[in-house]
């Protein structure tokens, strides 16, 4: 079994990359980059494997399995690294010792291949109903902004104690209209790709495993940029840096994205003792999610413009205090605190500001512009499906017609195209639920 050593080293060291992809079903990972890093773990210890034999190579795969494990041990994994180092090399004198270990390496991998082996994609639902192509009479700018994780008003203010009506003011001075807004699922992927499809895309029944299909659609494969495009506008897409769902996907004319580490290295660079987050990746993120920072980057053009911006805000990491300077976060999102009032409102208050500058330079360019405001899902644990508040989002929209009192997310595109075109239908509010552990959907009922 010593001569197998090799093949043990190799396989831990794909452990980190197999349990990412297998955690995130769907993800667009970066291959290239996890194949890279297989590579380079698995070469060193493929190396040290074959030269120093039997002993070094089990403490390789300890070490290996300690490097991709890094956050149980934290501040102590240096102290434990050692002290296993040190333990195995000894313990690995006696071949059951060896042999048991590298039973144990070839184990660790077997769940997150079977994984991905066992599941598929899933076929996601095109718009219900042709949407409306014809040219519409007048071609205002669009831009639509997502505040990821932004909630009502009304539940900020109860979750955080920050008076946030003078806000709702302020928009509806610039012609904004500010509904009660309530989003149709938990979870960001499920939420904007519905508003960009103009229709729901995952139903009762339905496993929401894989990610893929849904963020090709936010990453432009929708029904709404069919339609702009074929209005002849300018398609710029804006990607929050820090989460690849709604990167760029190739249909923009333009797309403004930060000089940012791709998220599949920022995760694995998560699990272990390396860091990326360094001042100028978090400055950059921090910008990214800056709406007024973003507009300033939209260049004028002689064509209207539809512009898709998802911001990672007021969501975590919370880049901003509520002075709007950079805080000392993570620019792996999973790897900061889930939510923290103080924080959250801080950065609503930052936010806002940035908004309503945001919105002010949209205005100079074009008085007639179209603006959404629109969250994704508001802040309850989405775990728990009875969560009302994961439901409560924020909604804001400056349009020529009337935008109804309570808005369902499915229809904020509706109404924003329909408006342009004359389409007056929508859909019925439906809420479903489903969580990471069980992506199956359900319906809610209130």
């Amino acid at each position: 079994m010593d001569r197998l050593w090799p093949v043990s080293v190799v396989a831990v060291a794909a452990l980190g990359p197999l349990t990412l992809a297998a955690a995130n079903q769907g993800l667009p990972m970066h291959i290239s980059v996890l194949l890279m890093v297989v590579g380079v773990v698995g070469g060193i210890g493929l190396i040290l494997g074959l030269v120093a034999g039997p002993r070094l190579a089990s403490v390789t795969v300890a070490i290996t399995w300690l490097f991709w494990n890094y956050p149980l041990f934290g501040d102590l994994w240096w102290i434990t690294a050692f002290a296993v180092a040190g333990a195995v090399w000894i313990a690995s004198q006696w071949e059951w010792v060896r042999s048991t270990t590298f039973l144990a390496a070839m184990a660790i991998v077997v769940v997150p291949v079977t994984s991905l082996a066992v599941s598929r994609p899933p076929e996601v639902r095109a718009a219900s109903g042709d949407v409306p192509l014809a040219q519409p009479a007048v071609t205002p700018d669009v831009w639509v902004l997502v505040v990821d994780g932004y909630t009502s008003l009304a539940e900020v203010a109860r979750q955080t104690g920050v008076d946030v009506s003078g806000f709702a003011a302020e928009l509806e001075q610039r012609q904004f209209q500010v509904p009660s807004g309530r989003a149709n699922y938990p979870v960001t992927y499920l939420s904007v790709a519905s508003m960009l499809e103009q229709s729901y895309v995952a139903v009762v029944g339905d496993d929401t495993t894989h990610r893929t299909p849904y963020y090709r659609i936010i990453q432009g494969g929708n029904a709404t940029v069919d339609q702009f495009l074929s209005w002849g506008y300018d398609y710029v897409h804006v990607p929050p840096g820090i989460w690849s769902g709604s990167e760029c996907g190739g249909r923009e004319d333009l797309c403004v994205e930060a000089d940012l580490p791709n998220d599949t290295l920022t995760a694995l660079a998560a699990m272990t003792p390396l860091s990326l987050d360094s001042d100028s990746n978090v400055g950059a993120a921090a910008a990214q999610s800056n709406p007024a920072d973003v507009v300033s980057r939209v260049p004028d053009g002689s064509n209207p413009v539809f512009v898709f911006a998802h911001l990672m805000a007021p969501h975590q990491p919370f880049f901003y205090d509520r002075e709007c300077e950079v805080q000392a976060v993570s620019i792996h999102v999973a790897a900061n605190p889930q939510f923290d009032p103080d924080s959250y409102g801080q950065a609503i208050e930052c936010l806002n500001r940035q908004l309503l500058t945001g919105v002010d330079a949209i205005l100079d360019r074009d008085p007639g512009a179209v603006i959404v405001i629109q969250a994704d899902h508001g802040t309850g644990d989405f775990a728990d499906e009875f969560a009302d508040d994961r439901y409560e989002v924020f909604s804001a929209i400056r349009s020529a017609c009337p935008v109804p009192d309570q808005l369902s997310v499915v229809n904020v595109m509706r109404i924003v195209s329909g408006c342009l075109t004359g389409r007056t239908d929508l859909a019925e509010h439906v809420e479903y639920s489903m969580t990471y552990d069980d992506p199956v959907i359900r319906q809610l009922e209130r």
